[in-house]
């Protein structure tokens, strides 16, 4: 649903929540699916970090009624981005942003930890996928999301758990 140039464009779904829909605008051959849990891919066994992820953030989903069964690929893809942002940053945590390592020339170097560049990579790739569903506060501010349980995803660190 993109055009050739610019921003893909924006579900009628979305629209109507945010308020901006006009029927005489709307794509006529665009998808009306139910809100609904994702399908939630086999996959995700494999890594219990993003399951448990996947699990917490399509519940949001379906809290904010703005997901459908197809969504699953993409939020497992957001889950599975979130679990490795989560490992590498333990990972940085414990070894420190600056470690120091011996050069094949046996000289000690000082250098950033090169676990920060994919740290960095996940943490975008994330931002990315939170925009893209809402799940940002600056994202949601235009929608007139419905929430059913009063819970609300206010921060990345709410979305987390934390």
């Amino acid at each position: 649903m993109s055009s050739a140039a610019g921003r893909p464009k924006k579900p009628s779904n979305i629209k109507k929540l945010e308020g901006t829909y006009r029927s005489d605008r709307a794509y006529g051959n665009e998808p009306d699916l139910p809100v609904s849990l994702p399908d939630r891919p086999n996959w995700l066994d494999e890594d219990p970090l993003a399951s448990q992820l996947f699990e917490q953030v399509t519940k949001y989903m379906v809290t904010m009624q703005v997901s459908t069964s197809v969504d699953g690929l993409a939020l497992s893809m957001l889950s599975d981005q979130v679990a490795m942002y989560l490992r590498l940053r333990r990972i940085v945590l414990e070894e420190g942003e600056i470690i120091t390592t011996v050069n094949t020339a046996g000289v000690e170097v000082i250098k950033s930890h090169p676990a920060l560049a994919p740290l960095n990579q996940a943490f975008a790739n994330c931002q990315r996928l939170l925009r893209e569903y809402g799940l940002t506060a600056s994202s949601r501010a235009n929608l007139n999301a419905r929430v059913d349980d009063g819970s609300q995803i206010n921060t990345f660190e709410d979305f987390l758990g934390g």
